[in-house]
């Protein structure tokens, strides 16, 4: 990690590729101070070890093992007091406009992994869904010609009935399920590339994806709620329709016998 110091203002830490980022950007310039873990102090940013000038193509020409180009340019480095002491501590610090603090670029690289696993299992979940349909669809017509001369109240209309609806169910339960797995998937590329640029661009559209995620288990969560809830009161009405008929027409199984009447 990389600390940058310019007009005695110390921001950071960032990461390599992000310095070359920004450098290529232009938030920040080759005379900026900068220290990283193993410099004895402060040296102008164009001297440090793995840094790409824009235009140069290449990277800083560096001493064997120091990290930075010579001693005389830490003898150019700011006078104490300027600029905190070096330190390799991974602390959160003031960034650059238009930036992402290291902090929060670390937290949502960490959560990555994490997505794309959730992103991977729904794929292979919505692969199975889409099989399970369309076999569903082929048991349901293999049924129906099987039993070509049973009417459409026979005992073979339920099974192909029964298997055409639960195929549908399948595919469109299937088809349901990938927006959210897009969504998935784009939040994993941005925070991909937040981590390479740490742009406050590329922060949002994360954040965008995120919240259409969850915007979408939000709808179809309540939905499913409204959907239950329905379902059992529509039992329960069922259910008491039943007893109420049921207790109407009730009558005794048996005739009581005839009495005799001859003598």
């Amino acid at each position: 990690m990389i600390h940058i110091g310019r007009d005695g203002v110390q921001q950071g830490p960032y990461t390599q590729e992000q310095v070359n980022a920004m450098l290529a950007g232009g938030q920040l310039r080759a005379t900026d101070q900068a220290w990283r873990e193993g410099l004895p102090g402060w040296v102008p940013l164009s001297q440090l070890q793995g840094v790409i000038l824009p235009g140069s193509g290449a990277a800083a020409s560096v001493s064997a093992g120091a990290g930075y180009a010579s001693p005389a340019v830490v003898e150019s480095a700011p006078a104490a007091g300027v600029y905190a002491a070096p330190r390799s501590a991974l602390t959160p610090g003031a960034t650059m406009a238009g930036q992402v603090s290291a902090a929060t670029v670390l937290a949502l690289k960490q959560t990555r992994p994490w997505v794309l696993l959730l992103a991977i299992l729904g794929l292979i979940v919505v692969g199975l869904m889409l099989l399970g349909g369309m076999g569903m669809l082929a048991a349901g017509a293999f049924a129906k010609s099987a039993a070509p001369s049973v009417g459409p109240g026979g005992s073979g209309a339920m099974p192909t009935a029964l298997f055409a609806g639960m195929g549908v169910g399948y595919l469109v339960f299937a088809f349901l399920y990938l927006y959210p797995i897009i969504k998935l998937f784009k939040y994993s590329s941005a925070i991909s590339r937040l981590s390479a640029t740490g742009s406050v661009r590329e922060l949002e559209v994360a954040l965008q994806e995120q919240k259409s995620f969850w915007k979408f288990i939000g709808i179809v969560t309540l939905v499913v709620m409204v959907l239950y809830a329905i379902g059992i009161i529509l039992f329960f009405v069922a259910g008491a329709g039943m007893m109420s008929a049921g207790g109407g027409l009730s009558s005794p199984p048996f005739s009581t016998p005839p009495t005799s009447t001859t003598p």
